[in-house]
């Protein structure tokens, strides 16, 4: 699930480069976008370290190169 989660905001990421690509999309729309991905990108939190799932199902250490999204997070990205 965690790996799942990282490759979706990594995913996220790079459908900016995608949607541009072709140079068809106006300034302004790449703004936007880009202020959207950004202020999603703001608003998750990230958590490293020791990291206690919801209702103490399980504790997860999670290293630097890696995070972990809550659950809401997680629907967000």
């Amino acid at each position: 699930m965690l790996r799942l989660n990282a490759l979706l905001v990594t995913g996220l990421c790079s459908l900016s480069l995608f949607a541009f690509a072709d140079g068809t999309a106006t300034t302004t729309e790449q703004e936007k976008y880009a202020a959207w991905a950004n202020q999603l990108w703001q608003s998750l939190h990230r958590q490293h370290g020791k990291i206690e799932l919801p209702n103490g199902m399980a504790t997860l250490s999670i290293g630097e190169k890696f995070y972990y999204l809550n659950p809401d997070d997680a629907d967000k990205a």
